[in-house]
């Protein structure tokens, strides 16, 4: 299932009694080779994440082969979205446990 960050947002919205959200993310970089990692632009994640009334996300990110190591990189170079790691807010992990179907960050 695919479903866009201000849809997910506009649920979490009429849900306020929801504490802990887990969201799986797969990346897909088509230009793998030339991909400007300082370029990400992850402030609607982050905005997603700070106004929300959840007050726990899981963020499991699935990507194709070697890309994972550069998702993470990116994603630990954003200062906001580290923020909310430290604040307890936040838990980053590059896959889901016992989930095989596709090729995932080890």
């Amino acid at each position: 299932m695919t479903t866009s960050i201000p849809a997910i947002t506009n649920v979490l919205k009429t849900s306020p009694s929801l504490k802990r959200v887990s969201l799986s993310l797969f990346f897909i970089i088509i230009n793998f080779q030339n991909f400007p990692i300082g370029l990400a632009n992850w402030a609607p994640l982050v905005r997603f994440f700070s106004e929300s009334s959840v007050s726990s996300f899981n963020l499991h990110i699935k990507t194709p082969g070697s890309q994972c190591t550069t998702i993470l990189t990116s994603l630990a170079n954003c200062a906001d979205l580290m923020k909310l790691v430290d604040k307890g807010v936040l838990v980053i992990t590059p896959q889901i446990p016992g989930e095989r179907k596709v090729s995932q960050c080890a």
